[in-house]
């Protein structure tokens, strides 16, 4: 169900989806697989990114659909940010200089910060679209029951 209601959600997936995939585009030019030690060389790199991108793009159609399970993509694409670029964080205190440019490091930050931001408001979004207050059914019935413009109303007036 799309609804005006996850557009800030979207907004937040969209811009953290960028980041991630720019950091990526960095990150085959760092050549990170050296740094976490991959198999199958850039040839490796590039099959996994295979699969995460498509993991991108279809939680970003789920996200911008309203869909049941966008929040569950989106929790686990702030989650996995969060989580990445605590790693990269701890390659970089340990001294490795495979991250070397200051642009890459402002990626990296973006990148959490950003995914930060999206756990918060997906956790948010879920507990305001689920709440006590938030009945979707209910909502769902009263579009249903409530006149088309142009229909005469069935109420009867005195």
């Amino acid at each position: 169900m799309k609804t005006a209601t996850n557009r800030l959600p979207l907004g937040v997936y969209v811009l953290n989806a960028n980041l991630l995939l720019c950091h990526e585009i960095d990150a085959a030019y760092q050549q990170e697989w050296k740094l976490y030690r991959l198999p199958g060389g850039p040839d490796g790199f590039v099959a996994l990114h295979i699969v995460l991108i498509g993991f991108v793009l279809w939680g970003l159609i789920l996200v911008e659909r309203g869909s049941d399970s966008w929040r569950w993509f989106s929790l686990l694409l702030g989650l996995a940010g969060v989580g990445g670029g605590m790693v990269h964080a701890a390659f970089l205190v340990a001294g490795s200089e495979l991250v070397s440019t200051l642009f890459s490091m402002g990626l990296i930050v973006a990148f959490i910060v950003t995914s930060i931001l999206q756990v918060v408001v997906t956790l948010v979004w879920w507990n305001a679209l689920e709440g006590p207050h938030f009945n979707r059914r209910a909502v769902s019935k009263k579009m249903e029951s409530t006149p088309e413009l142009g229909e005469p109303s069935k109420r009867v007036t005195p």
